[in-house]
């Protein structure tokens, strides 16, 4: 197996070679050169070298990578290079391309059962089947304690095709025999990696440049322990993070490891299961597999499935909290709707506010009635299949669409075209009274009628007619014969409003603050700050 790693900010590639050679030769062979790297041996007589370069050359050494390869084969009887896009070989002194079909031999020649996963957080079923469309094989994967785990044994693959950065920082895990090799991944890159169980040793590490360069070529070269440094970078939900230093730290085998490693980063002992061999999840019940033939409708029916396992594997006492807050948030929307349906005048239909309340009373009913739904359908486990997934769930709609709603892009467009919209209303209102504020009269009118919605008011005007006109004004105690102050523009008097709302600057604030909280979410979002698929993961 080959592995490469592209640093984000400088142009420092990891290349690995695998030599048919001792590791005690190979090891005398690099010291002899100066070629810094790490060299661990591998089953049927093979040893690997991992050394970095930049733009063709060794850090660290005047040699370039096609050189070594070629002068490798003095000490082996065959050697081979793997950069992260091709894998050469050298036959009779020239390098050549290995097939991509071609069965690597180190991989051929190693005996050790190897097992992968790659560990998503959330549900993402709906993308299973892109997956498997670009892989061009079947892919299996379960729900666990709200994570999905894919059966992988190329992790890193299968989430650089899942693209991470839409779920938030993922892993990687690979165990061959007592080797645990762990990936942490954001956005689609390896952040940090780390290796246990791996027996080796670096060589003319002395040689590589001190600064930045000599520091991110170590950094891929040798088995590095970063710390919960990434995970803190990241926004990784650590409960004990000294747990996790600790659990990071360790050497031994990847039994020995796995446990306390898995309890501090939160993921179900599912992933020790199945990785160390005690378990197969590939045959478990519950298992989700994926073709990239799979129809929409079959990709939707295993999201609605899989939400409702993610559901199951909450505690009852979340699902209970949750209906407790559904049931009192419809309580507040019962009284919202009495407030606002009673009275459906063209004006008042036709307001922001309506449209508010009617966003509140629509969309909040929702959610607040699915959450108290699930807490129902699942207080009995009774009512669920063996699987977990209860006997009365339907398909639902969308998981994918909601899932890239959620993403980086689409949620940050989405707040900047509503901080646009706020920022709009505020210049219409603005611009709808700069005729009052530049060229309005100032009258005092007389209060005619009290409605619902809006005050009726008359004034005579210095021509002498009295004009009548409805503006949306009231207080409590506002009754019929009383006066207000009133502007009224003289080339449209029907264009009034009263002296208090037209001082008035809380529409202004209003606007103004929903376009600053929209455009800092976007903000936010953008830089993976806030997750809205991780808040949704949550509250489900």
């Amino acid at each position: 197996m080959a592995w490469a790693q592209r640093n984000r900010t400088r142009d420092v590639l990891q290349v690995t070679y695998f030599l048919h050679a001792p590791q005690a030769t190979v090891s005398a062979w690099a010291s002899d050169r100066g070629i810094p790297g790490w060299i661990e041996g591998l089953p049927g007589g093979w040893a690997l070298l991992r050394a970095a370069e930049v733009d063709g050359q060794l850090v660290g050494s005047s040699w370039s990578t096609e050189a070594v390869l070629l002068d490798s084969a003095a000490v082996a009887s065959r050697a081979f290079l793997a950069d992260g896009e091709t894998t050469r070989g050298v036959r009779e002194g020239s390098p050549f391309d290995l097939d991509d079909a071609e069965v690597l031999p180190w991989e051929a020649d190693d005996p050790r059962p190897s097992r992968g996963l790659a560990v998503v957080r959330g549900d993402v079923t709906a993308d299973l089947g892109l997956l498997a469309a670009v892989l061009g094989d079947p892919v299996a994967a379960v729900i666990r304690a709200g994570w999905t785990l894919i059966l992988d044994d190329t992790p890193q693959a299968a989430l650089a095709v899942l693209d991470s950065g839409e779920y938030g920082p993922t892993l990687g895990f690979f165990v061959r025999g007592n080797m645990l090799r762990l990936w942490l991944l954001d956005d689609g890159d390896v952040t940090a990696e780390w290796e246990f169980g791996a027996p080796g040793a670096l060589v003319a590490s002395d040689r590589l440049p001190t600064g930045e360069i000599g520091a991110l070529a170590l950094d891929l070269i040798s088995p590095t322990d970063a710390g919960v440094t990434p995970f803190l970078e990241l926004g990784w939900p650590l409960v004990h993070a000294d747990d996790l230093g600790r659990a990071l730290a360790t050497r031994g085998s990847a039994a020995s490891v796995l446990p306390p490693l898995l309890q501090a980063l939160g993921l179900p002992d599912a992933v020790r299961a199945h990785l160390i061999g005690e378990r197969d999840l590939a045959t478990e019940r519950d298992t989700i597999r994926v073709t990239s033939e799979g129809s929409g409708a079959a990709l939707t029916r295993r999201a609605t499935r899989s939400e409702w396992l993610t559901a199951a594997a909450r505690s009852p006492r979340r699902r209970t909290w949750g209906a407790i807050g559904g049931g009192a948030y419809l309580v507040g929307v019962a009284a919202l709707a009495a407030v606002l349906f009673p009275d459906l005048s063209a004006e008042w239909v036709d307001s922001f506010w309506f449209f508010l309340g009617f966003v509140a009373v629509g969309i909040g009913a929702t959610v607040a009635a699915s959450a108290i739904r699930k807490w129902w359908v699942l207080r009995d486990p009774n009512k669920l299949d063996a699987d977990g997934t209860p006997r009365t769930s339907t398909p639902g709609w969308g998981s994918r669409f909601k899932r890239w709603i959620d993403g980086r892009g689409p949620s940050s467009v989405i707040a900047v075209l509503m901080a646009l919209g706020f920022a709009a209303g505020g210049l219409m209102q603005w611009q709808s009274d700069a005729a009052l504020r530049d060229g309005g009269i100032e009258v005092s009118a007389r209060v005619v009628v009290v409605g619902d919605a809006s005050t009726s008011v008359e004034w005579p005007m210095p021509d002498g007619p009295t004009r009548t006109t409805d503006i949306k004004y009231r207080t409590p105690d506002l009754r019929p014969g009383d006066t207000v102050a009133v502007v009224y523009d003289p080339l449209d008097p029907d264009h009034a409003k009263a002296v208090d709302d037209l001082n008035d600057v809380a529409i202004y604030i209003l606007f103004g603050s929903g376009a600053v909280f929209c455009l800092l979410a976007a903000v936010l979002t953008w830089f993976r700050v806030v997750d809205w698929q991780r808040i949704g993961n949550w509250l489900r």
